[in-house]
């Protein structure tokens, strides 16, 4: 993990949940000491609380299956060699046992990815970019987080500025202005392809107006769904098209790129069979990015020579070219 100026870790995580955790772990051990059991589960207000269940997502309930304990060598006896058929079992039986324990290091390995990718954002990077822990004091209290955090929100954003300043802030509550933190620091911890939720609080206009003050759109934040190469460049498009749709909580995916399953149909058939609120996106040239949303699964006909005509919900869409802005093109009944 990172460290402070003092050579403490640091973990870039909301501190009011990391505090309740810490507190229900403590509960566990307490409960074991007189022979009983505690459950550590998001009740109550903790049950809704955005950051909270992202955090207990992120970091409880998502767990590696890691074996640590590694297994005992197994001691056979020698073959005699002059018995064939005793030495073509054991030839069997080391056979065997090398697959299984050749699957079994690729598994670890899968465990590994994925504690990585949960885990990766948190950990100290190999350049030392992004470490620095950086705080700032607000009516007495200090909020703080990573110069990774900052620099992902953009170095342009007043949130950014505002840790950089070495100026205390009294413009805003210092709940709110951790909420607004954690938003940002949830946006880049998030897995690929998931949703960030915005910040809530008792007063909804208020805490709307503090994280747009900051620089920070106070609306979903769709990880990993847009940029790097995808016709979608940046997430503010993405939660355009999302909003097109009319859906309230979508869960966007990529289940199929051209560049990466091929352009052939067929291919493009079987990556999307069965899937409802599909978003397609094409290209053309360098300025027109289009595509379409259509909701409901695609039906081909059996032959593949013919064509089969079915009602869908369906609507037209354009990034750029035609359009300057992200633009819904409905069709005519």
């Amino acid at each position: 993990l990172p460290k402070d100026t003092e050579g403490r870790p640091f973990l870039d995580a909301d501190p009011i949940y990391i505090d309740w955790l810490f507190n229900e772990i403590a509960n566990v051990g307490a409960a074991d000491a007189q022979a009983e059991t505690h459950e550590i589960k998001l009740t109550g207000d903790h049950s809704t609380d955005v950051s909270f269940l992202f955090w207990h997502e992120l970091l409880f309930n998502n767990k590696t299956q890691l074996n640590t304990n590694g297994q005992d060598g197994q001691q056979t006896a020698t073959p005699d060699p002059h018995d064939t058929n005793t030495l073509l079992a054991a030839l069997s039986h080391s056979s065997a046992n090398l697959t299984k324990a050749f699957k079994q290091v690729m598994d670890e390995h899968q465990q590994l990815l994925k504690f990585h990718r949960v885990m990766g954002p948190f950990l100290k990077s190999a350049d030392g970019q992004g470490d620095e822990i950086k705080s700032v004091r607000v009516m007495g209290r200090t909020v703080s987080t990573t110069e990774a955090t900052l620099s992902h929100a953009g170095r342009d954003k007043r949130l950014y500025t505002t840790f950089h300043s070495g100026s205390s802030v009294s413009c805003i509550r210092p709940n709110h202005l951790m909420k607004v933190i954690d938003f940002a620091r949830r946006r880049r911890c998030a897995p690929p392809g998931s949703i960030v939720k915005s910040p809530t609080a008792s007063n909804c206009r208020q805490i709307q107006g503090d994280t747009e003050m900051y620089g920070l759109k106070y609306e979903p934040f769709f990880s990993g769904v847009a940029g790097g190469g995808f016709v979608i460049e940046t997430d503010d498009e993405m939660a355009e098209l999302l909003k097109m749709t009319g859906k309230t909580s979508p869960m966007p995916s990529l289940v199929y790129k051209g560049s990466r399953d091929t352009y052939a149909f067929p291919k493009m058939l079987e990556c999307v069979a069965g899937k409802s609120g599909l978003l397609f996106a094409l290209r053309d040239g360098d300025a027109h990015r289009f595509g379409c949303f259509i909701d409901s699964p695609l039906d081909p006909p059996k032959d593949p020579t013919k064509a089969n005509i079915y009602k869908a919900p369906v609507f037209f869409y354009a990034l750029s070219g035609a359009y300057e802005t992200p633009t819904k093109i409905e069709l005519p009944e």
